[in-house]
């Protein structure tokens, strides 16, 4: 059976317990199909990261800084995000998310607030069930479901799938490493790390 087609962020999601070298404590937890819990912050920050590298890999879009006023009087960089395909019909998951958000003139710190609809309490976990749910629907992962005051669902990775995918891996792996020698590396991800903590959820201690 030829493999199906699998996105870097796709990728490294499925091989997230090999990839993110930091193990998660007792808060800001995910809990990773492989059995493992995982920092959710740095998990969804790299799982976009991967989705940006594999757009540019594949030629969607390009990356560059701009010149920008901030509060009218001080002068700041914004990266931008704009798309060099007329349409990403071959693209799903995070990467067809952020490259419908991509734009002349738009900015990647926008493109990544726009991945979710509204604002989240975690949004750093919803951002990574994107990415969950994808491989999910491509037939990744198993499901269980408990019912307690709600459903619960647990996903456990097909690992003999899984398994056939190490190649993939480490081409991601080693597309993730030359993108990192980009020169505007620290400010993708500080724009993604804006992007993503904007959208969470502030309750307001106004009476």
């Amino acid at each position: 059976m030829a493999q199906v087609k699998l996105t870097f962020s796709e990728i490294i999601f499925l091989f997230a317990d090999r990839y993110i070298s930091d193990r998660a404590k007792f808060i800001n937890t995910y809990s990773h199909p492989s059995g493992g819990k995982l920092p959710v912050k740095p998990l969804s920050v790299t799982l976009v990261l991967a989705a940006l590298a594999y757009l540019v890999e594949e030629g969607y879009v390009t990356l560059s800084v701009k010149e920008v006023k901030k509060l009218f009087i001080f002068s700041g960089r914004e990266v931008m995000i704009t798309p060099l395909k007329k349409n990403g019909v071959q693209l799903n998951s995070l990467e067809e998310i952020i490259y419908t958000n991509s734009g002349v003139g738009a900015s990647l710190r926008k493109a990544v607030y726009n991945i979710l609809s509204s604002d989240e309490s975690i949004p750093w976990g919803q951002i990574t069930n994107i990415v969950r749910d994808a491989v999910y629907d491509k037939g990744f992962l198993d499901v269980t479901e408990k019912k307690f005051l709600t459903v619960i669902k647990s996903y456990a990775i097909k690992k003999n799938r899984v398994s056939e995918y190490e190649d993939e891996f480490e081409k991601a792996k080693t597309a993730l490493q030359k993108f990192q020698s980009n020169p505007i590396y620290d400010e993708v991800i500080k724009a993604i790390e804006k992007g993503i903590a904007d959208r969470q959820e502030h309750i307001s201690s106004d009476d």
